[in-house]
């Protein structure tokens, strides 16, 4: 039987009491697989007789805020011998965890990363098809995303908390979602619960594992030797442009089962161009910040200094948000752009 290890950080916030505790939205028994609960020390978390944690206060208080619960359930789904690991429990089957090509929210991975996979392709082949799935996360498809976790966790306690935050989340996000139909809809099915709340720690691990079966799609099916997703932006290179395009036709049907659409105007182009991805150009031989991303901090810092001229920000704020800017921009050819905008004096 499963152990389920939820540290104490995970259900209290500083300073608050004790009903700020991260217990499951909606009502449930005290008791899990029939046996009574009883409460072993300080922190707020309960142990059966068998072993099994359960979630929640002494109370069975709703928690505080929705990110409590993402926290917890995304604690929930490892084992407690995993409990010093980063990452959350997932089965470790032939071919079941997400491939080596999805980049987002996962160790070892990362947005420079990608841009250095996505350079080294680019240096590789002659040509690009960049896509970006529209509205991804309002249109997320709660049944589609409840059967892929299904077939990986066969917990039924950690499928019901799953099920909870998905129904706590389910229209969050409507008024960013414009409705689709896809190939065999009804009127019903233009009310399927959907959308996943985009500060959610758990949506951002729903999401890789929502894609995963695409990801499979892309290298197995389509054969595509040089592809990389982050979250819902994925790129495909090859040497052949009509080959790219016959794979976006592919890219569209197989993504219809996922209930998702691509920004229209996807189409393959010569890498010398450049790729537009994770706010950089990316080109062969360089890479290039967007423009939008350099205004964008160009009206920052004057803000951070005028608000250090005011005393409303100290130094040590100010610094650490152009370090931040900087640590990021440096994975661009940017030397230029970050002496052009920081050679103005602070006061």
């Amino acid at each position: 039987m499963p152990v389920y290890c939820l540290p104490s950080a995970v259900y209290w916030q500083k300073g608050r009491d004790e009903t700020t505790v991260a217990w499951c939205a909606g009502a449930r028994s005290t008791t899990m697989r029939g046996t009574r609960a009883a409460p072993t020390a300080t922190t707020g978390i309960r142990t059966t007789t068998t072993g099994t944690t359960v979630f929640g206060s002494w109370w069975g208080r709703a928690a505080a805020a929705i990110f409590f619960i993402g926290n917890a359930a995304l604690w929930a789904a490892r084992p407690a011998g995993n409990a010093r690991r980063g990452q959350p429990f997932w089965p470790r089957r032939k071919n079941s965890a997400s491939r080596a090509d999805s980049y987002a929210n996962r160790v070892g991975k990362g947005t420079h990363r990608a841009l250095d996979r996505c350079t080294t392709f680019a240096r590789r082949y002659r040509y690009a098809l960049q896509c970006d799935v529209e509205q991804f996360f309002p249109a997320i498809d709660h049944a589609i995303l409840r059967r892929a976790l299904a077939r990986k966790l066969g917990d039924p306690d950690a499928l019901w908390l799953i099920a909870r935050i998905l129904e706590s989340g389910a229209g969050v996000l409507a008024g960013e979602y414009t409705p689709r139909t896809f190939p065999g809809d009804t009127l019903f099915d233009l009310d399927r619960p959907r959308g996943l709340p985009i500060g959610n720690l758990t949506s951002q691990f729903w999401a890789n594992v929502y894609l995963n079966p695409f990801d499979h799609f892309v290298k197995r099916e389509l054969g595509c030797l040089a592809y990389l997703r982050y979250v819902d932006d994925f790129v495909l290179f090859a040497d052949d442009k009509a080959e790219l395009q016959a794979w976006l036709a592919a890219i569209v049907t197989r993504l219809a089962r996922l209930r998702l659409t691509i920004h229209p105007g996807a189409q393959a182009r010569p890498v010398t161009e450049g790729l537009p991805f994770l706010g950089f150009t990316v080109f062969p031989a360089y890479r290039r910040l967007k423009r939008r991303k350099g205004v964008a901090f160009a009206r920052r810092y004057r803000q951070l200094r005028s608000a250090y001229r005011s005393r409303e920000i100290t130094l040590e704020q100010l610094t650490a948000s152009v370090r931040g800017w900087i640590n990021h921009a440096r994975y661009g050819d940017t030397w230029g752009l970050r002496r052009a905008l920081l050679r103005y004096p602070i006061v």
